[in-house]
């Protein structure tokens, strides 16, 4: 697969020039301010709710959290660069965050 394919319109994201059909990954764009890239980070905000409960020396723990994930704020290459991509095309994959362990009973 070329790497202008990775693109959601087969562009550079920063000055809309098409991508030429030999560029490879870590190849820079002509206009310099983009490096192209077939891997991305998905950058999610959100939101979370932890749960405590004192114990009887008064220390609080905590013994659940809840991820509340927002709107996807951007997609970024490895480089720090935004990137437009066929969200169509994204496998769903899931937040899944991890819960306390080892809580002590009260």
């Amino acid at each position: 697969m070329k790497i202008k394919n990775y693109y959601g319109n087969e562009e550079c994201p920063e000055c809309h020039q098409v991508i030429p059909d030999d560029a490879k990954a870590g190849d820079l764009c002509k206009c310099g301010k983009h490096t192209f890239t077939n891997t991305f980070n998905k950058i999610t905000t959100g939101f979370v709710i932890q749960s405590y409960k004192t114990l009887p020396n008064g220390t609080h723990v905590c013994t659940d959290q809840e991820f509340i994930a927002g709107e996807v704020s951007y997609r970024s290459t490895e480089y720090g660069d935004d990137i437009d991509v066929h969200t169509t095309k994204e496998v769903y994959c899931p937040l899944e965050m991890t819960q306390p362990k080892d809580v002590p009973e009260v």
